[in-house]
């Protein structure tokens, strides 16, 4: 044992005199004050199930696609059906479309009655912030106060409306990851090696985005380490590194598939579509709520200045910090790919961050009163965003399923269809239909595409290039939302088929307008 951990032990064990609830609490005292706040993250989070007949969110057409996909062929597609005209090459990770997979196996509902169960991923990321943060800071108040805040950040709402994407569910598992890394680093054995191994093996075969994250965020960890510690550090990580190659072979080798066929080199450092998409304060306010500048600015200083925790643990924060920064503001060290996503990344640390700057006020009444501010403040936040994201992220509804069906059975098999992107997600399982999506360039996952997806653009906003597009593409039909948001405009879109004499209406309800392309 190191001198620096012998200091860290005699911190504790001293502080642990001093405070009473820094003892562990019998299971019942350390559970039951969590089940109110799993309720709350069930209500909050589970508003767009609960008030809809179906999920909001484009992206759950596909990702329970590929789970549907996965049940009656037995692997991951290599493309997605009619997307994109069939043509685009995918190479999915297997986690996501596999725990929806299961979920039909187990229970024989459908797969697409199964969206709900997103729920379940929020549960458990609560959980797993709120054991997080008893490990780092073994109060029970610090702990209820992370979880709570997790729950009510407005990230969570717009992830669970926009879609059941996998980067939901490996945030789940990422607290769960960080504490099994971190009971293996204090006490390396067999046992926690290869709890450690399949947590975050697991949690690393969901989406290639957050493996990227995680696995950045542990090899700056590592690093970190072997300059301060190199004997010790590598007495922990060879075995690590080892059991988890050979462990997570087939998730790395999906990911240089994957990682080829994306072009992911020239996107991180080369690609211009993500120049529109930088995290703004508009954005971050409404995602991450304003007041969390102050956790994560003071409340981190404050975790990372606190002795009772570890060096490692605070080394870890730290680590999972900076690559957050890294993915948000990556256009200051010369990153061309701005991930607006990465906001989802950040609550784990916001949630820290307060736990930590809220105990540095002595006074009970002080601190008391600074928790309930700042909670009533974020809560009423998140439930009015709770309403507009639900409502903005709305696709599919009993009247664009009826027009959806009415036009399946009318057109031919082989007829291209165009629609936009919140409609162009769910058309591959519900029309059957070759489609071209319109996706603006900083939508587009997979290089591929950008043909295709800027061709649909093209069509649905009346570009001069159109009619010739149309006739190349052999377009039939063109599916437009009849009331906002759409990505690209859903009013200008009317006003361009309307206005071309080509294009006649052949199909009309409160949701949806059917054109046809007229022979020329």
């Amino acid at each position: 044992m190191t001198d620096d951990e012998s200091v860290h032990l005699r911190v504790r064990a001293q502080t642990s005199q001093q405070l009473p609830n820094r003892a562990l609490p019998p299971t019942y005292r350390l559970w039951l004050p969590l089940i109110p706040i799993l309720l709350a993250a069930l209500l909050l989070r589970g508003f767009s199930f609960f008030e809809r007949v179906y999920p909001t969110g484009a992206d759950y057409g596909h990702h329970l696609l590929y789970a549907e996909l996965f049940l009656t062929q037995g692997r991951l597609p290599t493309a997605v059906p009619f997307f994109q005209l069939g043509t685009t090459e995918w190479s999915v990770l297997p986690g996501g479309s596999l725990s929806y997979a299961l979920g039909e196996l187990f229970s024989g509902t459908p797969v697409f009655e199964l969206a709900a169960t997103t729920l379940i991923y929020s549960l458990i990321e609560t959980t797993g912030v709120y054991l997080l943060a008893w490990r780092l800071f073994r109060r029970l108040d610090a702990a209820l106060t992370a979880a709570l805040l997790i729950v009510l950040f407005p990230a969570g709402v717009d992830i669970v409306a926009w879609s059941g994407y996998p980067n939901l569910i490996a945030l789940a598992f990422i607290p769960f990851a960080l504490i099994a890394w971190l009971d293996y680093w204090h006490a390396p054995s067999w046992r926690s090696l290869l709890l450690t191994i399949v947590i975050v093996v697991g949690m690393m075969s969901v989406h290639h985005l957050s493996t990227l994250w995680m696995g950045l965020t542990f090899a700056l960890f590592a690093a970190l380490h072997l300059i301060l510690r190199p004997y010790s550090s590598l007495r922990k990580l060879i075995p690590l590194g080892v059991v988890g190659v050979i462990a997570g072979l087939p998730v790395v080798l999906q990911i240089l598939d994957l990682t080829a066929i994306t072009q992911a080199a020239g996107v991180l450092l080369s690609a211009d579509r993500f120049d529109d998409s930088r995290v703004t304060w508009s954005i971050w306010t409404q995602t991450a709520s304003a007041v969390s500048l102050v956790f994560i600015s003071g409340g981190v200083i404050a975790l990372l200045r606190h002795r009772v925790i570890p060096l490692s643990d605070r080394l870890m924060i730290l680590c999972y910090l900076v690559v957050c920064g890294l993915f948000a503001f990556g256009w200051i060290v010369g990153l061309r790919f701005y991930y607006l996503r990465a906001l989802f990344f950040f609550p784990l640390i916001f949630a820290l961050g307060a736990a930590a700057l809220f105990w540095l006020w002595r006074p009970l009444w002080l601190r008391s009163l600074v928790v309930v501010l700042v909670i009533t403040n974020i809560g009423f936040g998140s439930l009015l965003r709770t309403e507009e994201v639900n409502t903005y992220y709305t696709t599919l509804t009993p009247r664009v399923l009826e027009g959806v069906e009415w036009l399946r059975q009318y057109s031919e098999p082989g007829d291209v269809v165009v629609v936009g992107t919140f409609l162009g997600f769910q058309m591959s399982r519900l029309l059957n239909r070759p489609t071209l999506v319109a996706l603006t360039p900083e939508l587009v996952g997979n290089p591929q595409e950008l043909e295709t997806a800027a061709d649909a653009v093209a069509i649905l906003m009346g570009l001069e290039n159109m009619d010739a597009i149309i006739n190349e593409r052999d377009v039939r039909y063109i599916i437009v939302k009849a009331n906002a948001p759409d990505i690209p405009d859903a009013a200008r879109a009317q006003l361009v088929m309307d206005a071309n004499p080509r294009i006649r209406l052949l199909y009309r309800n409160r949701d949806l307008l059917i054109y046809e392309v007229l022979s020329s």
